[in-house]
């Protein structure tokens, strides 16, 4: 749901933006801002998320991204190899 959020967010006259996500708590506010300030106000690198040696995502992507979830991902999640 968050995701179809921010695409309808996006959908016109959104040129220069991106979606941006607020957490407090549990609760989730999808909005919109400058792709400028969107670099700056950045969370983590991936490298806090990816275990690059088993191609995985960490406790801690997970911890983060369940309130954003419908839920619970499975640690099952694999990603693809840099090239």
């Amino acid at each position: 749901r968050c995701g179809q959020k921010c695409v309808k967010l996006l959908g016109d006259g959104a040129a220069g933006k991106m979606a941006s996500i607020e957490k407090d708590g549990e609760k989730l506010k999808v909005g919109k801002t400058d792709l400028s300030e969107g670099v700056e106000i950045s969370r983590v690198s991936d490298t806090d998320y990816i275990n690059y040696e088993n191609m995985e995502v960490t406790e801690s992507f997970l911890d983060y991204a369940r309130p954003f979830l419908d839920e619970k991902p499975s640690r099952k999640v694999r990603l693809l190899k840099r090239s």
